[in-house]
């Protein structure tokens, strides 16, 4: 099994590198307890500006999917420059 900061400081290189890894977005999908830990070691690895990083999490309420496709959308950045950080699962 490898390493979530193998796997962050593989992710951040290709990124500090100007690297197009696809055409769409990053996801990571880890446990719920966990999001925020991902958030915080990606922002700690990634050059500031480099990517936005997205939290979804929480429920499938509408007004939560309004509020993170709103924020999504509004991204200067191209999709491969983005990345969804999500939990496992998700309350309804």
């Amino acid at each position: 099994m490898c390493s979530p900061v193998l796997i962050i400081l593989a992710l951040a290189e290709e990124l500090n590198n100007d690297v197009k890894l696809s055409r769409g977005p990053v996801v990571i999908s880890v446990p719920a307890t966990l999001v925020d830990q991902w958030i915080g070691q990606l922002k700690g690895w990634v050059v500031t500006g480099a990517v936005d990083i997205f939290k979804y999490a929480g429920s499938f309420r509408n007004d939560t999917r309004q509020t993170f496709w709103r924020a999504y959308e509004q991204s200067s950045q191209p999709s491969f420059r983005r990345i969804i950080v999500c939990s496992h699962t998700v309350r309804h």
